[in-house]
Parts: structure tokens; C-alpha cells; sequence
């Protein structure tokens, strides 16, 4: 049995993969989570198990935890962190190589052989210590800026910077206002960040919601993909933030994944 706390995509991803697998998914959520509007998609297309247990993520998170601990010796059930995990790290962080190559080929026709900022949208932190552990392998700690973007009600590295660099649970709502419940920065991504201060500071950036969707909207409209919100963060900085962009020559934007698509559509019908 699979055992996910994630209420979003990651969870999703989880039960999927347990479908796939003929295997069970436990969903162990926060009351918090009672109305999730994915609550359907989890139970009923992919057989998901749901169970509730604490007033906030990090509760909900512990009792999974334990349980899994508990029954260890049976080998019945199977922790997946959402984003905290070296390994989640380690695929992330292949994406810096494959840009480095790609800057390679540019620099063939004249372009630029490395970008001078690259910006990444941040929730729980996966992604962000991916990419700063990319940098790492490819040589580009020194002279790459990271932005990390960060959306004004689920701003959780920020939380963690303010609080000392370490986690702090926060509640947490999406760009277009479904509750996710409470999360901490991944203390990777702390530990990075604070390390990254003293030769090449991150450069932490909150957007408001209603720039995060009007981003999306843009991005469908400009480079005909949609995107949802959390990908439109970084997005969203980049669009709102000239003044600060404009010190450098070339941005690379992360343009990550993710379930829940959003545009609107009024914008998109005058668009084609």
C-alpha cells in the first residue's frame, strides 16, 4: 500500500501510479481537506483510500509516519513524500544538464552559452533544491541567478527564510482559491537557500494570486500551451517585475507541470 499526505498533484500522482501497479493508496489528509474538490478524482478513478486525521497537513503528515513505522515489519505500507525526498531531488535536478545543452547549441548560432537568471516556481521546495542541485553539477552556482517564485498565499520559503531558514508549517490556497491545506518548506530547500547567501543570494519573489491567473491566461494566449496556476507562478514574476529583469540578458523560466489547467476563457475566445 502506497501512503500519500499530498491533497494535489503529487497525490494524484501516487494513486495513479498504485493503479497502474495493482497496488492500494492510503490518502491520509488534514481535516482541512474534507471539501477538496480532487476528492472524486482520487477515490474514484483511481481507487484511492481516504482517511482524515489532524487540524493541519503536518498532523496528518505525522500520523502517516507513524503508521507506516508501525507496521514496518510487515512491510505493509510505503511512505512517498511529496516533494522532500533526495531522490525527487535527483530527477529534478537532470533538467539543468539538459539546459546546459541546449545553451551549448545556441551558443553555436551566436546565442548566449548560459543563462544569467533562471526562474522556478516554488511550493514545497522539490524543484527548487532540483535546480540549485543541478547548478552544482553543470558549474553554474556562481553566475546563474535563481529567482524563486513564490505565490502571495502559499509563500512558503519565505515563511522558512523569516523564521530562521527553518520549516514553518503555513496555510496555504491556491491561485484560484482551493484550500491545500498546511505545508513547510522542504529543510533541503533551507538549507540550500541559506548556503546559496553567502556567494549568490536566491532572489525570493512573491506574485499576487490574481497575477498568477492572468499569467496563465497570457501564456496560453502568447505560446498556445496551458498551464495552471502553480507553473504560472514563475510566469507571473517574470511579467510583473521589469524593472528587476531587466539586469539580465537571458531568463530561462521553468515551465513545470501539473493537473489543473487554468485560463479564461472569455480572453482565449477573443485571442482565436
Amino acid at each position: 500500500t502506497f501512503v500519500t499526505t499530498s491533497s494535489a498533484n503529487a497525490g494524484a500522482a501516487v494513486a495513479f501510479t498504485a493503479k497502474q501497479l495493482n497496488c492500494r493508496c492510503l490518502m491520509i489528509l488534514d481535516e482541512t481537506q474534507k471539501d477538496n474538490e480532487l476528492l472524486p478524482l482520487f477515490k474514484q478513478r483511481y481507487g484511492a483510500v481516504v482517511e482524515f486525521h489532524g487540524a493541519a497537513w503536518n498532523e496528518a503528515d505525522d500520523y502517516a509516519l507513524k503508521l507506516v513505522s508501525k507496521n514496518a515489519l510487515q512491510g505493509r505500507y510505503r511512505y512517498v513524500p511529496m516533494y522532500d525526498h533526495p531522490l525527487i531531488f535527483k530527477g529534478h535536478s537532470t533538467l539543468i544538464p539538459e539546459l546546459a545543452q541546449q545553451y551549448r547549441r545556441q551558443s553555436n548560432i551566436g546565442k548566449s552559452d548560459i543563462p544569467d537568471c533562471i526562474v522556478v516556481s516554488v511550493g514545497g521546495g522539490g524543484l527548487l533544491c532540483g535546480v540549485l542541485a543541478g547548478l552544482y553539477q553543470v558549474g553554474w552556482t556562481r553566475n546563474v541567478k535563481v529567482v524563486a517564485a513564490q505565490m502571495e498565499q502559499s509563500a512558503l520559503l519565505n515563511s522558512g527564510i523569516r523564521n530562521s531558514f527553518q520549516p514553518t508549517p503555513t496555510k496555504c490556497v491556491s491561485a484560484d482559491g482551493v484550500e491545500l491545506g498546511y505545508r513547510a518548506i522542504a529543510a533541503q530547500a533551507l538549507r540550500f537557500v541559506e548556503k546559496f547567501a553567502e556567494f549568490n543570494p536566491i532572489e525570493s519573489m512573491v506574485v499576487k494570486n490574481s497575477q498568477v491567473l492572468d499569467a496563465c491566461t497570457k501564456f496560453a494566449q502568447e505560446q498556445h500551451i496551458l498551464i495552471e496556476p502553480l507553473c504560472g507562478v514563475a510566469v507571473a514574476a517574470v511579467l510583473n517585475n521589469p524593472e528587476y529583469f531587466k539586469q539580465f540578458n537571458s531568463i530561462c523560466i521553468v515551465v513545470c507541470g501539473g493537473n489543473h489547467v487554468y485560463y479564461q476563457s472569455h480572453a482565449l475566445s477573443k485571442t482565436y
